[in-house]
């Protein structure tokens, strides 16, 4: 079930405390988005409209039972800050192009999956 819905429209711009006006890299923009608070949810993702680098799609945190993230999970102290460690992000643009809504649900699934602790493969295709 979707509880919420946030758009960030271009308005979001002009406020000082808004963090994702920058270029950042896929880690660093996880990060950031993982700084809010998102208790209240079992899992939250940003769809975002950059292109990351080396054809990054998307990118979660990975749940484990011995460590903190995943489904769930509450935000704590991690890396020297609070964060919901329940989150991920996918992008809709790959390559200056727009990514296919085939893929992108895909990509959704395999992030989702990384939140339920499936580990990352070193296998690409």
């Amino acid at each position: 079930m979707i509880k919420r819905i946030k758009v960030h429209n271009l308005n979001a711009l002009k406020d000082p405390s808004y963090r994702f006006a920058g270029s950042y890299g896929v880690e660093k923009f996880l990060e950031l988005f993982s700084e809010e608070d998102y208790d209240a949810f079992c899992l939250a993702y940003m769809f975002t409209y950059r292109d990351f680098e080396m054809g990054t799609l998307g990118l979660a945190w990975t749940g484990d039972l011995k460590n903190a993230g995943g489904v769930c999970e509450k935000n704590g102290h991690y890396r020297g800050s609070l964060k919901s460690l329940n989150t991920g992000i996918v992008t809709l643009l790959n390559y200056g192009k727009h990514v296919p809504p085939a893929v992108s649900h895909v990509t959704l699934a395999h992030e989702i999956g990384h939140n339920f602790g499936s580990p990352v493969s070193a296998v690409w295709f």
